[in-house]
């Protein structure tokens, strides 16, 4: 037996107000926010039992809005993107809207523009949250909504504090005595990669130290790019008494490899690294990490785009989230 369609006069009626009310309720559109949370929860509570679903394409049309917002990312394997997938969907789902992810993976700068050109030309989002890519892109992207995540000088965007994660991470070891500290950073030139090198920089000419440019190398940010790391370690004239790595997934691979070739971490070498996922509190040895709240980002990202799309000006054009020192045996070099 075919389920009849339950209309929005019937969730109206159940709730007891007008179907005007209920349209702005469901849609969170016109005078929303002024309707009082009492009237909101009768008319939501009403729809859930009745199981009535609003007409999409209708709303489509009457809106002129596709309640899609793109998220543009570099690429979508890397253990980065999960959490900050989750910060932007749920912010997003809370708005109303639905993330669509768009993989840039093994594209050239200029796909990746006709990309967002594409996007913008079929009206297929409402707008877009730009991670990592955003210098490549922005110039495409023009006068459309657009959030851009880890891209320092592109407004309006949600950054953290690329420069002062790899200070930390650097002075850490240098409060210990150790001299002797490695650089391990990304092969791209953007600005939130020269920052986090200069971060180092900063904290080794902080405690007067000259930087051995031999002891600074850009790989690519996977775990393949954490075993070229290592075989870059092992070239060294001296090993280095410390490493900091500018993301978890470079780290991961390098110690797999230190250890596999029988280092031990931290006595031989220590290690410490710039995001915090997940798994590196699970590796032996935990990693310590200069702590990025990912998924804060993302849905900081997604609130600051879908407020833009609702017509309010957003209070900050600039979110730049702390981070902070997360300790853990890796770093221990003279650990009792």
């Amino acid at each position: 037996m075919e389920k009849k369609v339950v209309t929005l006069r019937q969730v109206a009626e159940k709730a007891g107000v007008s179907m005007t009310s209920a349209s702005i309720i469901l849609n969170r559109s016109g005078n929303y926010k002024s309707m009082s949370p009492k009237t909101r929860d009768k008319v939501i509570q009403a729809a859930e039992e009745l199981g009535y679903y609003p007409n999409y394409f209708a709303k489509v049309l009457r809106q002129q809005s596709t309640m899609q917002i793109g998220l543009i990312l570099p690429n979508i394997t890397n253990q980065f993107m999960t959490p900050l997938i989750m910060g932007c969907t749920e912010a997003a789902n809370r708005a109303g809207y639905n993330l669509n992810l768009i993989d840039m993976y093994g594209k050239n700068n200029e796909e990746m523009r006709e990309s967002v050109q594409f996007l913008k030309q079929t009206g297929m989002v409402d707008g877009l949250i730009i991670n990592a890519v955003g210098e490549i892109v922005s110039e495409a992207v023009g006068d459309f909504p657009a959030v851009y995540i880890d891209s320092k000088g592109l407004l309006p965007s949600v950054t953290f504090t690329e420069k002062k994660s790899i200070y930390d991470l650097t002075t850490l070891f240098l409060r210990q005595g150790l001299r002797r500290i490695a650089y391990i950073g990304g092969e791209e030139t953007r600005t939130a990669y020269v920052l986090r090198e200069q971060g180092y920089r900063d904290a080794m000419r902080d405690y007067g130290l000259e930087v051995d440019e031999r002891y600074i190398h850009n790989v690519r940010m996977h775990l393949l790019g954490g075993r070229d790391a290592y075989d870059w370690v092992c070239s060294l004239p001296e090993l280095p008494e410390a490493i900091v790595c500018m993301t978890d997934t470079v780290t991961y691979g390098l110690m797999f490899n230190l250890m596999k070739n029988h280092y031990r971490i931290p006595e031989d070498i220590a290690v410490a690294s710039g995001e915090d996922l997940d798994m590196s509190s699970f590796f032996l040895p935990g990693i310590t990490c200069s702590h990025i709240s990912i998924e804060k980002m993302g849905s900081e990202a997604a609130r600051l785009l879908t407020g833009i799309l609702q017509g309010d000006e957003p209070d900050e054009r600039e979110i730049e989230i702390e981070t902070f020192l997360v300790e853990r045996d890796s770093s221990k070099k003279y650990a009792e």
